[in-house]
């Protein structure tokens, strides 16, 4: 079925409003399940407007889960409403209550909830995004490299974060290298730092520390 995109301006605005408070919610910690609700309202929109084979939570959901099953399950297929259900389980429990109200984190569900709609976000409206979107990036970035930087420990960690795209390719610009400048002065091949720029889930923690590091953010 095609989609009307007579109206997405109007829907561009209900969707920046309730992203704006959702993530103010977040950000001061006043109340996460009004922010998961809010960031999950603004998703549900977003996803209209996004035909599902574009939807990268979607996708990234499914990449996990056959890397994870492919050993044991390799003909698995997995229906994609289970997937759909799976990602907004924690948002429908508090939507649709129940005798029993299963118990979640729910400043981390919060917290995925915004990323998600921010991604469609981006996926509908492009790169530009408002300022709450920077704010709560930004407040995600600091934290997440103060994590991965204060660890001494080389694991396979998947890297996923768009706050460290974002940062290093304005860098790499900024300092004038090509990919294969920068490929080279990371040790790593052009095909992986070409895929963490692309936000690819696929990039592992010693890749992306070593990118980190020539372009000067660790």
């Amino acid at each position: 079925m095609e989609r009307d995109f007579s109206n997405l301006a109007e829907y561009k605005k209900i969707v920046e409003s309730q992203l704006d408070i959702a993530i103010e919610l977040y950000l001061s910690g006043r109340c996460f399940v009004s922010s998961l609700t809010l960031a999950g309202a603004a998703e549900e929109i977003l996803g209209k407007f996004i035909p599902n084979e574009n939807d990268r939570a979607l996708n990234r959901k499914k990449e996990d889960l056959n890397s994870m099953y492919k050993v044991v399950l390799k003909a698995l297929s997995i229906p994609e409403e289970e997937i759909k259900i799976d990602l907004n389980e924690a948002r429908n429990a508090v939507k649709h209550p129940k005798e029993n109200l299963p118990i979640f984190d729910y400043k981390r569900e919060a917290k995925k909830m915004i990323q998600r709609a921010i991604e469609n976000y981006r996926n509908v409206f492009g790169l530009k995004v408002p300022q709450s979107i920077k704010s709560f990036e930004g407040y995600i970035y600091d934290n997440i490299k103060g994590d991965v930087l204060s660890s001494n420990k080389q694991r396979s960690t998947h890297l996923n974060w768009l706050a460290f795209v974002i940062e290093a390719v304005k860098r790499r610009k900024e300092q004038k290298l090509t990919q294969e400048q920068l490929a080279v002065l990371a040790g790593i091949s052009k095909p992986t730092l070409n895929s963490f720029e692309q936000g690819k889930t696929t990039i592992k923690l010693d890749s992306a520390l070593k990118i980190l590091k020539v372009l000067g953010l660790s």
